[in-house]
């Protein structure tokens, strides 16, 4: 998928899923398929956009550790 190319380039790449649970487990699989993939370019990212409280505190955290976003992709995917 892009975000396992994207990580591949040497992108930092975060990993959006309602839980963290579910968001670390998609990091393992690009660990699985890309071990060479440092561990600095992936990272969860949780945001459960049913809980917009929720919502704000991961966006407000996201904005304070990176300086800026290059790029954004959604997958509705089941």
């Amino acid at each position: 998928n892009i975000a396992h190319q994207l990580a591949l380039k040497g992108a930092k790449v975060y990993f959006g899923a309602r839980n963290k649970a579910k968001a670390e487990g998609a990091i393992a699989e690009v660990k699985k398929v890309s071990p060479s993939v440092p561990d600095k370019n992936l990272a969860p990212f949780v945001a459960d956009f049913s809980d917009l409280k929720q919502l704000k505190a991961s966006a407000e955290e996201l904005v304070s550790k990176e300086e800026r976003l290059d790029i954004l992709v959604n997958n509705a995917a089941a």
